[in-house]
């Protein structure tokens, strides 16, 4: 058996923990080849995985207009292209976050956008842009909301008082974004979707029509099913795993899988 995970959240997005606080708990795990795959972010941890003798393959995690769907990119070549389209959607997506927090100021939450960037910038968790994640990061702090999970059920998600919808990308897009800059894409947690096998399978057929090239058939965060396997070895797609790891209170690093999963995985993910 290998112990290998290719869906980790680092805190350059909502993860809790910083990309070098993650490789020693990866390595603490005895799992020595892993995906970094921050939601709308992409770097090059090459110098960082060579320094702590360890694969990094880079990835990244993309919300989708539909809804429960997000996919994620590996071994991106033109990364500069990805973060700039990234950057363009977080500005439109930054208003919206300015506007979640007037609406919160007016209805007498302790809130504004001084504080809280003053309040990433204490925790050292400040992005160069301003996303919903930021913002729940202050409500939990303040005790607005026990976790990120209760922010979005009581204030800022749908059908609650203070959302306003986010810009998305549509799954064909995104697909199309990450062939243009050289990676390949990976429906991510699939069990998101709701749906029974037969309108799963006809989803995914759909998506790898329009260049869908893997399926994770096992994660962190949903119920394991024998059937996403099923559907990713019958339309030939890569079969990918990992945690989807976020922090230690609920979520482990390194997936144990067999020889040829792994031999398979490795071999379009890993550049040698």
């Amino acid at each position: 058996m290998k112990k290998v995970d290719f869906h980790i959240h680092t805190n350059l997005s909502d993860g809790a923990y910083s990309p070098e606080e993650v490789i020693m708990l990866a390595l603490k795990n005895g799992c020595r080849e892993i995906a970094i795959t921050d939601h709308d972010y992409i770097t090059d941890y090459h110098d960082l995985a060579s320094a702590n003798d360890i694969t990094i393959v880079p990835g990244i995690e993309f919300n989708t207009a539909v809804k429960g769907m997000h996919l994620l990119g590996y071994n991106i070549t033109d990364i500069e292209l990805i973060n700039h389209e990234m950057d363009l959607l977080k500005l439109k997506n930054e208003i919206i976050v300015k506007k979640v927090i007037d609406m919160m100021q007016r209805a007498d939450y302790d809130v504004s956008l001084n504080k809280v960037i003053a309040y990433l910038e204490s925790i050292n968790q400040r992005q160069r842009i301003l996303d919903k994640r930021q913002l729940v990061k202050y409500l939990i702090y303040m005790g607005y909301a026990e976790d990120t999970l209760k922010a979005y059920k009581t204030l800022i998600g749908k059908q609650q008082p203070f959302y306003i919808p986010n810009y998305k990308m549509s799954p064909e897009a995104i697909i199309k974004l990450v062939t243009e800059a050289k990676g390949i894409t990976v429906l991510a947690h699939p069990g998101s979707l709701n749906k029974p096998m037969d309108e799963l399978t006809t989803i995914v057929s759909e998506l790898k029509d329009n260049g869908l090239k893997g399926m994770e058939i096992i994660n962190g965060k949903m119920n394991p099913k024998a059937y996403y396997e099923t559907i990713a070895e019958k339309l030939k797609l890569l079969k990918t795993v990992g945690s989807d790891f976020h922090n230690l209170e609920k979520d482990n690093i390194g997936i144990e899988i067999n020889d040829n999963l792994y031999k398979s995985m490795t071999k379009r993910l890993i550049k040698k």
